[in-house]
């Protein structure tokens, strides 16, 4: 016994055809501009150059100000906190203890306790290669277009041609 007759084409149901995707009519609009918003206060010249250009690159397109804002302000604050840090380090990285002892600065221990929280945020927010491909974002294809992901998604299947089973039943 062959078992039962295949279902009419009208009547099948392929679940391993992808989705045919559409952009919805509002995402076509997103502005490819970022608007910088102003640095926190208080930061050096320098940390305030970093700001400015991490909001004019790829990563700053990625992010939803409503959300990522804060922690961000914060991982900037980070970064001050340790170039100062950094700076008193280099200038005396030896200074006297309270037993009049050589003892290493303070400073490479805040440095240290500093750079472990930078790590954190950086990875969180994708800013290593290693996080950006743990958060599903690969580095070159931040700069692809709407119109490429739309295309890769509605993209033909190799699986899309006729049925093998079907095939074989012949």
């Amino acid at each position: 016994m062959p078992g039962p007759a295949p279902k009419p084409p009208d009547r099948r149901q392929r679940r391993n055809k992808r989705p045919t995707l559409t952009l919805a009519p509002a995402v076509v609009g997103i502005a490819t501009r970022v608007r910088i918003p102003p640095a926190p206060a208080g930061l050096l010249d320098s940390t305030i150059a970093e700001w400015n250009g991490f909001w004019r690159s790829q990563y700053a397109r990625l992010l939803q100000k409503d959300r990522d804002l804060r922690a961000l302000r914060r991982l900037f604050g980070l970064y001050d906190e340790y170039e100062r840090a950094h700076r008193m380090y280099r200038k005396q990285r030896m200074v006297q203890g309270s037993q009049g002892q050589l003892v290493l600065n303070p400073m490479a221990r805040m440095m240290t306790a500093l750079a472990a929280e930078i790590r954190q945020l950086e990875g969180a927010f994708g800013f290593s290669p290693r996080a950006a491909v743990t958060l599903g974002t690969q580095i070159g294809g931040l700069q692809k277009t709407l119109e490429d992901i739309n295309e890769a998604a509605n993209a033909p299947n190799e699986d899309d041609g006729p049925d093998p089973r079907l095939e074989a039943r012949r």
